[in-house]
């Protein structure tokens, strides 16, 4: 398993849907961590993954995937088995709307809203693929049909952007981040 494609970001930023419209553009169909990480999680707490154990499941595919797709990819993929990784970002307020649009706990909101803020997948795929390998795309106000045809666009490409999202700077004040954070 080489060479993939591999799309993450926090839950809510529109990986699946844009996941979905890459692989009908490059003709492939990509294949979900979530999907593995279920099998892993049978008989755990809800919440508990075994990221192990989803590598294990990831190394079962047959024929392995070009492109793959979940938040757990800085966990389970190594820099090795990568071209390109894209990080989809979301302003964390509208992320907060289509988490609890989900009905997503509030805690859950509030994790996932404030890892969003902070940029965890972010920094977490830069240290797991390296800067080079790493671009972001905001999705807050981007059609997923448009964020997928510029992620084909972009990828494997010697010229990846690499301007780096922050969306602390818009939060810079503690009654912005209490109205944010609020549950």
């Amino acid at each position: 398993m080489r060479d993939l494609l591999g799309i993450t970001g926090s839950p809510g930023t529109g990986k699946k849907t844009v996941a979905a419209i890459v692989g009908e553009l490059l003709r492939t169909r990509p294949l979900a961590l979530g999907d593995l990480a279920a099998k892993s999680t049978d008989g755990k707490e809800e919440g508990e993954v075994d990221v192990k154990e989803v590598r294990a499941e990831l190394l079962k595919v047959d024929p392995p995937p070009s492109v793959i797709f979940g938040h757990l990819l800085p966990y389970v993929v190594t820099k090795a088995e990568v071209r390109t990784v894209f990080v989809l970002r979301c302003d964390p307020r509208v992320l907060k709307s289509r988490l609890a649009g989900r009905g997503y706990s509030a805690r859950k909101v509030r994790d996932n809203v404030e890892a969003e803020l902070i940029g965890v997948i972010q920094s977490d795929s830069i240290g797991t693929f390296g800067e080079a390998k790493v671009s972001e795309l905001d999705t807050t106000s981007t059609p997923p049909r448009s964020t997928a045809e510029e992620l084909v666009r972009r990828q494997g490409g010697a010229s990846l952007a690499r301007e780096r999202i922050d969306w602390i700077r818009g939060y810079d004040s503690a009654e912005k981040l209490r109205s944010l954070l609020a549950t």
